[in-house]
């Protein structure tokens, strides 16, 4: 039997990443705000040919690049989400935060879904308690 030639792995791209968490979880539901934007193709005015913007957005060091909400977690709830591809560094900012559990370093799709669904239910048990609270009366 012969063996199947071996697909070459095609490298995985911080922005293709972004856009499928993005993708996978507003088709879940939930609210996600995009605090990046980076790599914008533009066209010179002089020559017109297109060039790739990679200028930062001018957000404030550390900002993670997604923020996640869903309406039946606590009022103002987010979580942060910093996404870096497969060999992509880790600023000292980013973290500093991460280290101190304010945002989560994912570097894939799949890790970001699990990480948002295993807060949901956290979240989700909180707001029952404090909804419970309330009408309790405490």
């Amino acid at each position: 039997m012969a063996k199947r030639p071996i697909a070459p792995r095609l490298p995985v791209r911080e922005e293709d990443v972004q856009a499928g968490i993005v993708a996978g979880l507003t088709a879940l539901r939930y609210t996600v705000l995009q605090t990046s934007r980076r790599n914008h193709v533009h066209r010179c005015p002089k020559c017109s040919e297109n060039f790739r913007d990679h200028r930062g957005d001018g957000a404030s060091k550390g900002v993670p690049d997604l923020v996640v909400s869903h309406p039946a977690w606590p009022e103002g709830t987010w979580l942060g989400l910093e996404v870096k591809g497969p060999q992509t560094r880790v600023s000292p900012e980013q973290k500093s935060l991460a280290d101190a559990g304010r945002i989560r370093v994912v570097r894939s799709i799949a890790e970001a879904l699990e990480f948002v669904k295993r807060q949901d239910a956290v979240l989700r048990g909180l707001a029952r308690e404090l909804e419970e609270r309330l009408a309790g009366g405490h």
